[in-house]
């Protein structure tokens, strides 16, 4: 699977108020088949789910929803839209945040922080 396209899906983690359990939720979520990559903001409770494209979505965010609530009965997934979340070939994610961290710049050079 090294090297395969993944899709993202994000998801805000009501109810959560455990730093320990959050560390325990990506743990035990990073494991999951068809999972690349999976990491929890405690502070923003944001989860953050790379799954392999090849990977049935529905069922891998059925057990990544299923170790949630093993950890933590009362944090309830909710899913974040976003326009730009889709496929991504391996390694596109960090060019395109290259590509947005460029400076701004104005008509006579100057570069604005």
């Amino acid at each position: 699977m090294n090297g395969e396209a993944v899709v993202i899906k994000e998801f805000i983690l009501t109810g959560l108020d455990c730093a320990n359990c959050a560390a325990k939720m990506e743990h035990g979520i990073k494991s999951l088949d068809g999972i690349k990559d999976a990491s929890i903001d405690f502070v923003t409770k944001k989860l953050r789910l790379e799954i392999y494209k090849s990977a049935d979505q529905t069922d891998v965010i059925k057990e990544a929803s299923e170790v949630i609530k093993k950890i933590e009965p009362d944090v309830k997934p909710e899913k974040i839209n976003k326009k730009n979340h889709g496929e991504i070939s391996a390694g596109a994610e960090a060019g395109s945040r290259a590509q947005r961290l460029k400076p701004a710049r104005t008509g006579i050079g100057a570069v604005l922080f």
